[in-house]
């Protein structure tokens, strides 16, 4: 599954480049815990 994800103030957006059914979580796409601690704060 390739995606695009972008992460703006107050929204996450997941682009994908082919449709995708059902339900999509941040781990099926291989985003881990680590991955969005940032010093930011989000």
């Amino acid at each position: 599954m390739a995606e695009n994800i972008e992460i703006n103030q107050g929204e996450v957006v997941i682009h994908f480049k082919s449709p995708v059914q059902g339900k999509v979580s941040f781990a099926t796409l291989g985003v881990k815990s680590n991955d969005i601690n940032l010093a930011s704060g989000f």
